[in-house]
């Protein structure tokens, strides 16, 4: 019997391809056409950000569902919560999981850190249960270079909750913290941030 399945993962531009393979955090998991995350205002064969728009019953753009950021894509990262005025991103994983590297330093937990020209500060932080909920202050450049909607924005606060203790392929101890996460979250109107290390057993979970 013939398979008339189609490839959901479409790719038709070299270039494209090539940046989907050096941004990837694993190379079999990748992004739906259809709803993928682009960057706005820039060629098109570097849009690419490992992100997913993923969709409620009332809104279309409830969520980013993303990958956790590489060292050579944190500024994507935050070109895409620029554009999308996010205010709350939720980690899932912690920097290094049995002895290896899930996640990029990309935000700073006291001062400022720098990523070309957006700039992302600290701004104090409290422990939730297990959610460390801090505050990050990310600025950028009041030229209108990411959409032309964010032209006369040139700050957003936001809060960062990190779940500190769910480990990879496995599930957190049984307590009230998912209740404790959309609590806080539910209140904004823009996309919220979701992200492990590869942005999909733990953040399809949540």
């Amino acid at each position: 019997m013939p398979d008339d399945r189609r490839p959901l993962l479409l790719r038709t531009n070299e270039n494209e391809l090539v940046k989907t393979a050096v941004c990837d955090f694993l190379k079999d998991v990748g992004c739906l056409d259809a709803t993928r995350v682009r960057l706005l205002n820039c060629p098109e064969d570097e849009d690419y950000v490992h992100a997913n728009y993923v969709s409620t019953p009332t809104c279309s753009r409830r969520f980013i569902c993303t990958q956790a950021p590489m060292e050579k894509t944190c500024r994507d990262f935050w070109v895409m919560c620029i554009q999308d005025r996010v205010e709350f991103i939720v980690m899932l994983c912690n920097f290094f999981e049995k002895g290896a590297r899930k996640c990029f330093p990309y935000f700073p937990n006291q001062g400022s850190l720098q990523f070309d020209d957006i700039t992302v500060t600290y701004m104090g932080s409290t422990m939730v249960s297990v959610l460390l909920v801090s505050c990050l202050l990310y600025k950028f450049p009041d030229v209108g270079i990411y959409s032309t909607n964010m032209k006369f924005v040139a700050r957003i606060k936001t809060k960062h909750l990190h779940w500190v203790d769910w480990p990879d392929r496995g599930v957190p101890p049984a307590d009230t913290a998912i209740i404790q996460v959309l609590n806080i979250i539910k209140s904004t109107q823009t996309p919220i941030v979701v992200h492990c290390s590869a942005g999909v057993g733990r953040t399809g979970s949540l």
